[in-house]
């Protein structure tokens, strides 16, 4: 025989079962239970009987023992058989009557003369029954463990105890039963006496972990030994119903059982313990020894023992079997320490409770009669009068003690490592400072593993495309490759799934997930957080739970942030790459040349050890070094031969008209100098400034190496390219002179190691325009004016910050430079897929929609074409503008990477006005402004959501100080009142389990909602995180602010909300108010004030629901 870990299905059956089942099937045991334990107290009542049956032998003259009860005080007495009765209560029988063979058999005290001739003894059954209230309460006690290991134990081991103390249980209250020969208890003794024997081998087989016996080779379920309790159940009733005799003739059987029970029992637990050499199974085990010796000894020591050799008790079984009870409970702490919660620690805060309120009590009591006395003295008031107004006084007083004295009790054992608000603003801080996705997720999670003491944190990453989840970055206990990715069908994402929320597993091994909590930003989980269990081996309290989830939700936005910053600076780089593609485009030698010089400007960066952000500048400064270009002639940039000394000063201008053209934009301003002296030499004989040495800035000196070895392995119009080596050799020998000798060192090495960037191109061919062959390799009017347009558009960048402004500006722009015709901009509705104009100005289209395919701009908004009308009444897309007054129209589509995000629309109100190369500017222009354009409305995107809590919609945490530092500012210089009520959703809790967390969601919205509806423009509504907001009612004064959040009270609770199909009440609120100057003049010290005053209100309201107003000030 062996032992296997293993699953038992029967018992994971029903351990499967939800809480409502639970709760079903133990109300069904415990209803059971109540009944048998009401027919036992009520059919024991009156004095137990002997237990036996007699008949009267003719032979003798004397009443003959026939049947000794099973379970009877006459069982556990001498008593056989064929034994003589000669007395009943000290009278004798002699006549044979059928009267005394009944006064026998009811009768609690006989003489008995033993067939064996011995001395006669007398029988009393009340020295042998058992104390029916000690077992009462043994039984009601292992119930009572029973129930709460079935009710909130996960996996087969709480099932297999709730099994044990449940049968145990029964059996003990009905074998008192049957001491006083109640039928229907020794049918229940057979049954639950084998139930409780095979239910403890169970419970040895699937604690401290599942095992599966192999016999033969054959694998035998654990569950398989409290079925087996069945047949003898139903042989021992058999036998005890038909025939006592039989009963005895057969209990070598039925020991014979109950021994291979305890046998199995006990080797199994020996096996475990063996096994287990370390650990979660070693401790547990260590726990069910302890618990079962300090069971067991009481007995063994105080009554057993001393019985067997002293032949009396120190303390009677009675008294001593109660300790029995230790026995399951050690089982239950054992497997539900780390279920349900650490027992010690509430213990502990169990006694700190107790003392204080004893303290406090007396202290109460004693206040009490002391002021109870000054009153009735000071205003001669009767005793009840004054006991009156001074419980009043105490009452308000001590509510607000007893809060006080409950939290700082809380924070002592439950928050002992972390202050909620100050972490969950330390949190806030961490995650508004970084853009870096990557870095975002290392340092927040880097942080709730030291907040949490987790054995691990995990973070996982949602990918819509493959519906599942990848782990993105961790810290602590390093994860298995097969939980790197959690499918849609992992047992992690269907328990988050179903639970709408946060999901705690109890009693999982440090390896394996203890909390699990999403990031939902949007109504839609966007990664996954994972913690291990804590390394304290405490369970995450419920504070823990709104803490990660609101930091939860925190990270979702911040990360989208991120990532949509992340997107937003390469389309911001894309831009500046199209701009200076547009002066490589000049030259078509020189095609690329920005690109590449940026690729070798940043290898010597790195090479150097630079920072990342000055690498980042270095590479950008490389691709708008030659900038200045655009106002060079073209005859200059492209002339084959030696340029002339007027030519080369035009070329020597670029350098200071690229620092020109960029120090106008505020974004660019860190390129600046780079682009400026990027052809000063080591010596001080470059240009434009005569810089030399340490004085040139480092990045332009990389930019020069880098510029100088990508024009010497080039063609050039007047030259062929030298080639690597040449250039290697140039720049070697110019070191000192020309370049920095330290910048010279890292190019070499970087060179010659092979990290150098590939060459994309050593001969480039001149680049052929689609349907301009003529022109191939130049630059058409058409050409520079979008150039000059897009450069200016380029400028603009730095505006992007303000999405209306900027789109002021380049509409104002293109007006001014296109000069033709009526011009409009419309931007896609992302919801809708209509176009809203955006364009300002006297007889503008702001605010206009145009649906979706209607009219000429939704035409080529849809087939992403240009489309030029030259007489708007004879072309089916501009039917619509039959009464207008406009005639002829262009209209070019705003698209990027295959989506449209708007139209440029010109329109006339001559016929025929717009040409082909109209068409082909604003083309040029559209491919441009359309990246800009979406740069500027991710910016204000990740502006909105960085200032918005994701559910709501209103403020969030962070928003909420800063507007309430401006708003306190402002109070201060127009000396004006200012005031905060802070808001608590009561009972959101209770919705989220009655109701699930996604009606908690929609409740929390509509509340947000109704807050927004009462409050003035420029009030600032926020929400705090959970279920707390935030309002700021600039000019108010404290009793405006009062008046004000009755309103409130009173708007929330006229109000209902949508969720799941019904119509469902908003829940209550509680308020508190703080209001400047009186209560602080600093937004930590208002929130603080209107914090602690929301608490007292809220702690009052069983008794004031609606008002508030003594909790206000």
């Amino acid at each position: 025989m062996k032992w296997t870990p293993s699953r038992d299905k029967v018992g994971t059956a029903i351990v499967n079962f939800n809480l409502r089942h639970r709760l079903w099937i133990a109300g069904g045991c415990l209803s059971a239970y109540l009944i048998v334990l009401f027919l036992v107290m009520w059919n024991t009542s009156e004095p137990p009987r002997l237990g036996l049956s007699v008949a009267w032998d003719t032979t003798t003259s004397e009443w003959r023992v026939t049947r000794v009860s099973p379970i009877s005080p006459a069982s556990e007495l001498p008593i056989q058989p064929g034994d003589s009765v000669i007395g009943v209560d000290g009278t004798g029988l002699t006549t044979g009557e059928p009267s005394e063979a009944l006064a026998i058999e009811q009768s609690s005290r006989v003489e008995i003369q033993p067939a064996a001739g011995t001395e006669p003894f007398v029988a009393d059954a009340a020295t042998r029954a058992p104390n029916r209230v000690s077992f009462a309460i043994i039984s009601a006690s292992a119930v009572l463990l029973g129930l709460i290991a079935f009710l909130y134990g996960r996996g087969t081991a709480p099932f297999a105890l709730a099994l044990v103390c449940y049968a145990g249980a029964i059996e003990i209250i009905v074998s008192v039963a049957g001491y006083w020969q109640w039928r229907p208890a020794l049918v229940l003794h057979g049954i639950f006496l084998p139930l409780a024997l095979s239910s403890v081998a169970y419970l040895s087989l699937v604690f401290p972990v599942n095992r599966r016996v192999f016999v033969g080779g054959r694998s035998v379920s654990p569950s398989v030994v409290p079925i087996s309790s069945l047949p003898v159940s139903a042989l021992f009733v058999a036998t005890t119903a038909v025939n006592s005799n039989v009963y005895f003739q057969l209990q070598p059987i039925f020991y014979a059982y109950y021994g291979a029970c305890l046998a199995i029992a006990a080797t199994a637990f020996l096996y475990s313990w063996w096994k287990s050499r370390a650990g979660r199974e070693r401790v547990q085990l260590r726990i069910v020894m302890l618990g079962s010796v300090i069971a067991v000894a009481p007995f063994l020591t105080l009554s057993l023992i001393p019985r067997l050799v002293l032949g009396r008790d120190i303390v009677s079984p009675e008294v001593t079997l109660h300790a029995l009870i230790l026995l399951p409970a050690s089982f239950a702490y054992a497997i539900l320490r780390y279920q349900i919660m650490d027992l010690r620690l509430y213990i502990r805060r169990g006694v700190v409770y107790s003392t204080l309120v004893a303290l406090i009590t007396g202290a109460y009591a004693l206040l009490l009669f002391a002021a109870t006395l000054f009153a009735k003295d000071q205003t001669g008031a009767s005793s009840v009068v004054a006991v009156a107004i001074m419980s009043a006084v105490f009452a308000l007083g001590g509510d607000r003690l007893r809060h006080a004295v409950q939290r700082q009790i809380d924070r002592l054992f439950d928050r002992r490592s972390y202050d909620y608000r100050q972490q969950l603003l330390e949190f806030s801080q961490r995650m508004n400072g970084i853009l870096d996705p990557d870095e975002l997720a290392d340092s927040t999670v880097q942080l709730i593993s030291q907040t949490m003491g987790a054995t691990h944190v995990r973070l996982y990453l949602y990918d819509p495309a493959m519906r599942s989840y990848h782990l993105w970055t961790w810290v602590g206990i390093e994860p298995d490759p097969e939980d790197q990715t959690l499918g849609p069908h992992h047992s992690v994402v269907e328990a988050v799934q179903e639970a709408e929320g946060p999901v705690q597993n109890l009693d999982v091994d440090p390896a394996d997930e203890a909390l699990i909590v999403p990031l939902i930003n949007k109504g839609q989980a966007v990664a996954l957080l994972t913690l291990g269990p804590k390394r304290v081996d405490l369970p995450y309290t419920s504070e823990d739970q709104a803490l990660l989830s609101t930091v939860a939700n925190q990270l979702a936005i911040a990360t989208e942030n991120a990532q949509l910053y992340g997107r937003m600076r390469d389309l911001y780089l894309s831009g500046i790459r199209t701009l200076a593609a547009t002066v490589d485009a000049k030259d078509s030698y020189t095609r690329g040349h920005s690109e590449r010089v940026a690729a070798y400007a940043r290898a010597i960066a790195v090479e150097l050890g630079l920072p990342q952000l000055e690498v980042e500048t270095i590479e950008l400064a490389g691709l708008l070094h030659d900038i200045g270009k655009i106002g060079v002639p073209d005859l200059v940039l492209q002339k084959p031969g030696r340029l002339d000394p007027d030519e080369r000063a035009l070329i020597m201008e670029h350098a200071a008209l690229g620092a020109k053209i960029l120090a106008d934009n505020l974004a660019l301003m860190p390129l600046v100098p780079l682009v400026r002296h990027h052809h000063e030499w080591y010596d001080g004989s470059g240009y434009p400034d005569g810089l030399s040495g340490d004085d040139i800035p480092l990045g332009a000196a990389i930019i020069a190496v880098a510029d100088t070895y990508d024009t010497m392995t080039t063609d050039r119009p007047y030259r062929k390219a030298p080639g690597r080596e040449p250039a290697r050799a140039e720049i070697l020998r110019c070191s000192g002179t020309q370049f920095n000798p330290r910048v010279v060192a890292a190019f070499l090495r970087t060179l010659d190691r092979g990290d150098w960037p590939e060459h994309p191109q050593q001969n480039v061919s001149p680049v052929v325009l689609p349907n301009r062959d003529p022109m191939a390799g130049r630059i058409t009017a058409v050409d520079a004016r979008a150039m000059h347009i897009v450069y200016k558009v380029a400028q603009m960048i730095g505006g992007v910050t303000d999405l209306s402004a900027f789109i002021t500006d380049v509409t104002d722009l293109l007006r001014r430079e296109i000069g033709v015709g009526h011009l409009e901009l419309y931007l896609v509705d992302p919801e809708t897929g209509d176009l809203l104009g955006q364009t300002p100005g006297p007889g503008a289209v702001t605010g206009v929609r145009v649906p979706a395919g209607q009219g000429l701009v939704g035409w080529v908004a849809r087939y992403q074409t240009p489309a030029r009308v030259a007489d708007t009444h004879n072309d089916v897309r501009t039917m619509s503008m039959a009464t207008s007054p406009m005639r002829s129209a262009l209209a070019v589509p705003l698209a990027i990477d295959g989506r449209t995000i708007g139209v440029i629309s010109l329109e006339s109100r001559r016929v025929g006005v717009f040409t082909e190369n109209d068409e082909a500017l604003l083309t040029i222009i559209a491919q441009q402004l359309a990246q800009v354009i979406e740069v500027a409305q991710l910016h204000d995107q990740v502006k909105r959501s960085a200032m918005l809590d994701s559910l709501t919609g209103v403020a969030n945490h962070r928003t909420l100080y800063e507007r309430l530092e401006e708003a306190l500012n402002a109070a201060k210089a127009n000396d004006e009142p200012l005031a905060v009520i802070m808001i608590d959703v009561d009972g959101l809790k209770a919705t989220n389990d009655t109701h699930g967390h996604i009606t908690g969601d929609a409740a929390l919205r509509a509340i947000a909602a109704t807050l927004r509806h009462e409050c003035r423009r420029q009030d600032t509504v926020a929400r705090c995180g959970g279920d707390e907001f935030a309002i700021i009612l600039p000019g108010m004064d404290q009793a405006e602010a009062v008046r004000f959040g009755d309103r409130l009270i009173e708007a929330i609770a006229s109000g209902t909300f949508e969720a799941n199909g019904r119509t469902l009440p908003l829940p209550s609120i509680s308020l508190g108010a703080a209001a400047y100057p009186a209560d602080g003049d600093r937004p930590v010290e208002l929130i603080t004030v209107a914090d602690q005053r929301m608490y007292r209100h809220k702690a009052a309201r069983p008794t004031v629901p609606r008002s508030w107003s003594l909790y206000a000030s």
